[in-house]
Formats: structure tokens, sequence, C-alpha cells
């Protein structure tokens, strides 16, 4: 090994957490140096990986780099073009958190190949953002069985496969910007622990009926409320835990009557056309924190009413921070200063 080398790794194993940018002609011998590493972030370009990807019963170097990292919990792809997830990755014992966003992964992999692979138990969290996808594998959640968190957001997805479901751990899942969903599981009420779920710019309308089953949900983006005729009153009512809101955009006809609401800290309301959409009963809400409103961007009159400074905002409620975003205020909020301002957006704060 060249001295250059032999600094590289000996560093490694003394600085366990630090990030990796490789890539650059690594052998496998300066590789098994770094057994201590616990988080590794790959740069390069798929042929710089290609013993990575290779399959486990044709060339042993994938079993060989994956046993080289026994402390491994953290790995990062940041490869423009990697088609798919290195087989390597399925065999490291101690990953909890497995990041590829931007990578254009296809999965070329049918299901049949996937199953050949060993479940990772020990894999919480799994990062598969703008990737352009069409689909996700069915056969992907079973090998991933204790996902806790799953953000597949900035892609290209439909439909998702009911084994998701089966992830009976799944606590936080974003599917922001896939504007191709239109469906969810039918059984993702069957998602128990699941807190957190977002479906930003989705294309689903209605909005499915499970959602209001899921028994732990606490936090819930939407690109919009609107709803079903088999949407009651009572079913509604089961949001009443909620403890944030994001709603992407709003006609004024139909904002949710908030005041049910009684448990939220947190809310985002974007595409105010004017203040006579502004939902003025959110302010009665005594136990809000943050309150983050954006205005429409094809409107220049996304005024808030003339009559906010009147509620006690930052006075009597529990509200202490207030983001406004191509909004534009017309008088003086009492007892607050604003923290920062650009062109766009105001944040006040007590």
């Amino acid at each position: 090994m060249n001295r250059k080398a032999y600094e590289w790794s000996r560093d490694l194993r003394h600085d366990v957490e630090k990030h990796v940018h490789t890539g650059h002609g690594t052998t496998l011998q300066e590789w098994a140096r770094c057994s201590y590493l616990t988080k590794l972030c790959l740069c390069g370009t798929p042929n710089q990986f290609s013993p990575l990807c290779s399959r486990p019963d044709r060339v042993p170097t994938s079993r060989a780099l994956a046993e080289a990292f026994p402390s491994l919990t953290t790995l990062i792809f940041n490869c423009y073009n990697l088609e798919v997830i290195p087989p390597a990755v399925f065999m490291l014992s101690s990953l909890r958190k497995l990041k590829m966003p931007e990578c254009e992964i296809s999965f070329v992999h049918h299901d049949d190949e996937l199953r050949d692979y060993s479940p990772c138990p020990s894999l919480t969290l799994r990062d598969l953002h703008g990737n352009m996808l069409r689909q996700l594998p069915a056969e992907l959640y079973t090998i991933f069985p204790s996902l806790t968190k799953l953000n597949s957001s900035l892609n290209e997805i439909r439909t998702l496969p009911d084994s998701l479901c089966t992830l009976s751990g799944l606590k936080h899942l974003n599917l922001d910007g896939n504007a191709d969903l239109y469906a969810l599981p039918k059984r993702i009420s069957t998602l128990t622990r699941l807190h957190t779920l977002s479906l930003l710019e989705c294309f689903l309308d209605p909005i499915p009926l499970a959602v209001f089953a899921l028994p732990s949900l606490t936090h819930l983006s939407l690109p919009r409320w609107e709803f079903d005729d088999r949407i009651t009153l009572d079913t509604i009512n089961q949001l009443a835990p909620l403890k944030r809101l994001q709603i992407f955009q709003q006609p004024l006809f139909d904002w949710p009557d908030l005041s049910r609401f009684t448990n939220l800290i947190s809310i985002n309301l974007g595409a105010i056309q004017s203040e006579n959409e502004f939902p003025v009963a959110l302010l009665d809400l005594t136990g809000l924190q943050r309150l983050h409103l954006i205005g429409s961007s094809h409107s220049t009159t996304s005024y808030l009413p003339e009559t906010l400074p009147r509620y006690p905002i930052g006075c009597q409620s529990s509200l202490t921070a207030l983001k406004l975003e191509r909004m534009i205020m017309r008088s003086h909020l009492p007892n607050w200063h604003s923290l920062s301002q650009d062109s766009n957006s105001f944040i006040y704060s007590i």
C-alpha cells in the first residue's frame, strides 16, 4: 500500500464518524483497514462502484467489501445514474440508515432477484428521494422489515405495493412530489405506529378514507383539504389528535373547521389568495405555537386581515413564531419583532 493510501486509511480508523468521499481507485485492502467506520459517504460514478454492484453469488468482492465494514451504521451514495442498489448493501449487518438521493435508482432487479438477499433487520431509515422512481418493488419491504422512516419524495411513483403495509414499525412516510400518485394501499391503516404522513403535490383526489383511520397520526401534510361524500363529521373528528397540519392549497369555500383540532401546535397554510381567504378561526387555537402562511404566487393582494393585531398573538396565546411568505402585513404586531426578512418572507418572534 502506498504512503498516501496508508495515511488515508489510518485517519479513518481514528475518526469513525467521518464522512468519506471516495471512488478514486481505492483498493479492497485499503477498505479493509476501515473496520471501525460508522458513517460512509460515497461519491463518484457507477463505474467506480462496480465491485459493490456485483452479484455476491457471481463475484465474491461484493461480500468481502461488506465484511470490511462490520460497524457501518450510515451509508450515503451521492452517485448520478447508479441505477441499482448495490448488492453489498444487503450484507451490511449493522446498517441502520441508507440514503441514496438523486442516484436515478431504477430497480432493474425484479422481485425474484431481490428474494436472493437476506433481510436487513437493523435498517430503520431509507432515503430514495429524487430518483425518478415509477414503482417500488414489493420485495423491498420484506428485505427491510424494520424501517421506521421512508422518504420516497420527488419521484414518479404511481402506486405503492400492498407490502408497504407490512412495515409494522413505520413511523414517518414522505411521498411529497409524486404528482402521478393516485392511490394509497387499502390497508395503510394497519400502520399503527405511523405518526407522520406527507402527501404534498400528490394527485390524490380525494384524500383516501384510510388516512383518517391511522391511529397514531399526529403530523399530516396534504395537497388540499378535499374529501368525498364518504367523509362524515365523525370521520374528520378522528384527526383531532393532530399536532401539525400542512395544507398546500385550499379554495376559500372549503377550509377545514380548525376549531376541532385543539391539539394543533403547528399550522402551515399555503396559496392564500387574499385576506378574505384567511381562516381567522385558527387564531382561537390557544395551544398554537407556530404559524406559517404562504400567499399565492399568482396574486399581488395576499394581505393579512387588518384586524389581525387585535388578536392576542404573542400575548395571551402560546404562539411564539409566525412566518409570512408572500404575505403583506398592513399593520404592526404588538410585542413582536422581525427576526429576518428577505424578498419573499418575514419571520416574527417574541
